[in-house]
C-alpha cells in the first residue's frame, strides 16, 4: 500500500510539471503575440503620422498641373530625409498619386510603408486663386455684406459699396483688407462676365422652370448626368444650364455627393449636406445670371466662384436652430450683388 502511494505521487509530480510547462509555453506565446500587438499598433500609428506629415508637405507646395501636349505626370515633393525616423532611411515606400479632377483641383493619395505597416490617406488640392478678393459686392444697400455667426475664417480682402458687417467677438477672422464704401466704378470686379456663353458651350441643356438634377436622369438631348444614376454620388462633368428657372442640387446624408461642374441659370439653390464640388469651366462653380445663389448645406467643401452679378449670395441652413452652415469650405471668391452669411467654423477664400 505504501508503495502505490509513492508510485501516485510521482506521477502526480510528473503531470504537474509538465502542466506547468504546457503553461508557461501558452504564457511566453501570449507576451510574444501581445509585444507583436503593441509593435504593430506602433508601426502603424508611425506610418500614419509620416503619411499625414507627407500629404501636408503637398499642400504647402505649389500647385502641379498635368501638361497634355508635353509631360502628363503631376510631381511632388517627397518628405526630406531629415524629417523622416533614423531607423527608415528610404523614401522609397512613400507612394504620391495625384488625381487631376480639374484644372482647379486634384485628389491625392499617399501610401506609406513603415516596418511592414501600411497607412492610406487622401486629400483635395486646390489650385489655390490668384484672385486677391474673398468676397466682393456691388450694390450700394446698407450692409451689402454681413458676415454672421462664429468661426469664420475669411482668407482674401473683402470690398462692398456700402456697408460692411462682421460678426465681432464671435472668434472670427479676416486675413485681408476690408474696405468699405469702395467705388466699385474705379475697382474692377474679380469676375465680370455679361453672358453664359462667354463661360463656353453647354454640355447639358435643361428647359423648364425648375430643374432638380437630384431627379433627373438625363438633360434634354438625352445625355446622362449622373455617373451612377440612380445612387447619385458623382455627377458627369461639364456646364449645366437652364436658360429660365433654377437649378437645384441635393446632398445626401446616406452618402458624398462630388461633381466637377458649372452651374448655370436664373437662380441657383444648392441643399443638403457632404458635398464637394469644383468648377469646370473658368473656375465658376455656379453663375446665376438674374437672381440668387442659395447655398445651406453642412460639411462640404465648394471649390470655384459664386457669382450672382444681378442677385445676392444667401448662405445659410433654415435647418439649424441658429441658421448656420456649419464646417463647410468655400474655395473661391464670391461675387454678387449684397451677400450674407450665417455659419459656424466655415471659411471663405483661399
Amino acid at each position: 500500500m505504501i508503495k502505490n502511494q509513492k508510485g501516485q505521487t510521482l506521477i502526480e509530480i510528473l503531470i504537474a510539471v509538465a502542466a506547468m510547462g504546457i503553461a508557461i509555453v501558452a504564457l511566453l506565446y501570449g507576451i510574444s503575440n501581445s509585444v507583436l500587438a503593441v509593435n504593430t499598433v506602433s508601426n502603424s500609428r508611425t506610418a500614419m503620422n509620416l503619411a499625414r506629415s507627407q500629404m501636408e508637405y503637398i499642400q504647402a507646395q505649389s500647385f502641379d498641373i498635368a501638361d497634355e501636349a508635353g509631360d502628363p505626370n503631376i510631381y511632388y515633393l517627397k518628405l526630406p530625409q531629415r524629417s523622416l525616423p533614423n531607423e527608415w532611411l528610404a523614401t522609397d515606400e512613400i507612394k504620391i498619386v495625384p488625381e487631376q479632377l480639374s484644372p482647379y483641383l486634384q485628389l491625392v493619395t499617399v501610401t506609406v510603408n513603415y516596418v511592414n505597416s501600411d497607412a492610406v490617406l487622401e486629400d483635395y488640392k486646390p489650385n489655390h486663386s490668384p484672385l486677391e478678393y474673398a468676397i466682393f459686392a456691388t450694390s450700394n444697400a446698407p450692409n451689402a455684406i454681413e458676415i454672421e455667426g462664429s468661426g469664420w475664417r475669411i482668407q482674401g480682402d473683402v470690398l462692398s459699396e456700402s456697408d460692411i458687417t462682421i460678426a465681432e467677438g464671435s472668434d472670427n477672422e479676416v486675413n485681408g483688407d476690408v474696405s468699405e464704401n469702395a467705388d466699385t466704378s474705379v475697382i474692377s470686379s474679380p469676375i465680370d462676365y455679361t453672358d453664359p456663353s462667354q463661360l463656353g458651350p453647354p454640355t447639358f441643356e435643361f428647359s423648364g422652370n425648375n430643374v432638380n438634377l437630384n431627379n433627373e436622369e438625363t438633360d434634354d438631348n438625352g445625355k446622362e448626368i449622373w455617373v451612377d444614376w440612380p445612387n447619385n454620388t458623382q455627377l458627369q462633368p461639364g456646364i449645366y444650364y437652364l436658360d429660365n428657372g433654377k437649378i437645384i442640387l441635393s446632398g445626401s446624408p446616406d452618402h458624398l455627393t462630388t461633381g466637377n461642374v458649372t452651374l448655370i441659370a436664373e437662380e441657383i439653390e444648392i441643399t443638403g449636406d457632404d458635398l464637394i464640388l469644383s468648377p469646370y469651366s473658368v473656375g465658376i462653380l455656379a453663375y446665376a445670371t438674374k437672381n440668387n445663389i442659395d447655398i445651406s448645406s453642412d460639411n462640404s467643401i465648394f471649390f470655384g466662384a459664386l457669382y450672382a452679378p444681378e442677385g445676392n449670395v444667401v448662405i445659410e441652413n433654415p435647418v439649424n436652430p441658429d441658421n448656420r452652415v456649419i464646417d463647410t469650405t468655400f474655395n473661391g471668391v464670391i461675387v454678387a450683388k449684397e451677400i450674407d452669411a450665417n455659419g459656424e467654423n466655415s471659411s471663405i477664400g483661399f
